[in-house]
């Protein structure tokens, strides 16, 4: 028996040990397993902060349903709320929203923190305001930025807010833009100007003018001589826009009651008033008289432009779940696909000419500088004509949803546009006019090309 109990002892001393050692390394592989977790949770908060940063919201969209496991739920409602707003989905976008105010009210954060996180709450709140034409609410949120997160914002970002404010504070007594239509197709015939620009009748009572149907105006643009005429009411503003020829004007603005594009009727309508004098070109003997921006545009849902000028407003229009189209603010980006890679471009109707801008030309710098002769050209825009330098690419291939095309020369841009300045390009009429009929559905956020 005593020789047996020995055996024993010295066994169970040999299992004890074990299990000690089972137990340390259990200690050591949790402790692995949540370093590892967390690396992976501080890499994957970096991803989304970039591509967000960036405004890649096609890449950010695909990133968060493939990897929210990963996300911290601060992190995924964050990057959540200005995804779905992106594309339209603002019920979304508000409920994550929501969900993170509620993480942000239990949390305790230092003052720096707690300003960056009120910042995106914010302006999230002003970007939601604007689609909804709640100017009083704009104005609201843009003035607590001003107030509250002044520690979080450079003296650039906190002028551009200033100037922000100063424009929607102007309008907070001014009721939301309303669209009215029949329940019919609408048609209207427009026309293309000498420089390729999309002209479309409009009126406001017995007086009529032809307008510039432009997706890239992220409002409406009328003469202060058009105004007059058809004696719009002008409001007294100091707020300076930036032109797409990098100019700063000082328009003042003005709200229509009631103004028509072709049988289409818009209430209270804002323009920024342009003095006809910075409208006119006399160099290239033209001028313009307004322009229709994106807020008009966006309201209209779907829209057929067709190559013989007819416009089609559809009674019935397609329901489509693939988006190609997200909103930066009011103002329509879309993703265009190359042979070696994807790029984002703003949609602007209003330019009679793509290009291709310096955030591109910077990316494949090397071979402009190689391959291609600078030369020098005039840019003309709301304010006046403006000197650059700027490449010619020949053969641009793409591909637009499922529609492959190719534009034959493509300008790139060698000067810093603030307006592109985290977009590959713009896309223009030379690319529009290339195929019978464009179909551009804002409620579902696609761009169709029909050959």
């Amino acid at each position: 028996m005593l020789l047996f109990f020995v055996e024993t002892t010295d066994f169970t001393d040999k299992i004890l040990f074990l299990q000690i050692i089972m137990r340390k390394w259990k200690i050591i592989l949790i402790c692995l397993f949540l370093i590892n977790n967390v690396k992976i949770f501080c890499q994957n908060d970096s991803i989304c902060s970039n591509l967000l940063k960036n405004k890649q919201f096609f890449q950010l969209d695909n990133f968060l349903k493939t990897n929210k496991k990963t996300l911290s739920s601060k992190t995924f409602y964050f990057n959540q709320m200005f995804v779905q707003q992106a594309f339209g989905n603002y019920k979304q976008a508000e409920h994550f929203a929501k969900k993170l105010k509620k993480i942000y009210n239990k949390t305790t954060s230092p003052d720096s923190i707690r300003q960056s996180e009120n910042l995106s709450l914010l302006s999230f709140y002003a970007l939601d305001a604007m689609q909804k034409f709640n100017y009083s609410q704009v104005a609201q949120n843009y003035e607590e930025i001003i107030k509250n997160c002044f520690e979080v914002l450079d003296s650039a970002q906190i002028e551009n807010y200033k100037n922000s404010y100063a424009l929607f504070s102007t309008l907070k007594n001014t009721p939301a833009q309303k669209i009215s239509r029949s329940h019919q197709n609408i048609e209207l015939q427009s026309f293309r100007s000498k420089f390729n620009h999309l002209i479309v009748p409009v009126s406001k009572g017995n007086v009529k003018s032809e307008f510039v149907f432009d997706t890239g105006a992220s409002f409406a643009m009328i003469s202060d001589s058009i105004a007059q005429l058809m004696n719009i009411k002008i409001l007294s503003a100091d707020v300076n826009v930036l032109t797409a020829t990098n100019l700063q004007i000082q328009p003042q603005l003005a709200v229509a009651d009631s103004f028509y594009v072709g049988d289409i009727l818009f209430e209270n309508l804002v323009f920024l008033v342009v003095p006809q004098s910075d409208l006119t070109f006399p160099q290239a003997d033209y001028e313009i008289y307004g322009a229709i921006g994106f807020p008009q545009i966006m309201q209209m849902g779907e829209i057929r432009l067709q190559r013989t000028g007819k416009i089609i407003f559809p009674k019935k229009q397609n329901k489509r779940n693939e988006k190609n189209i997200f909103l930066d603010g009011y103002n329509p980006v879309i993703q265009v696909f190359t042979e070696n890679d994807t790029l984002l471009f703003r949609l602007d109707t209003g330019a009679g000419t793509s290009e291709l801008s310096y955030k591109y030309f910077e990316k494949y710098k090397g071979t402009f500088l190689q391959n291609a002769e600078i030369k020098k050209v005039k840019r003309g825009g709301a304010g006046g004509i403006q000197e650059s330098e700027e490449y010619s690419l020949e053969n641009f291939n793409y591909k637009i949803g499922e529609t492959k095309g190719l534009l034959p020369k493509i300008t790139v841009q060698t000067n810093d546009y603030k307006f592109s300045q985290l977009f590959d390009g713009n896309l223009g009429q030379d690319i529009l006019c290339q195929y019978n009929e464009i179909v551009l559905n804002f409620k579902d956020l696609y761009l169709k090309l029909l050959k």
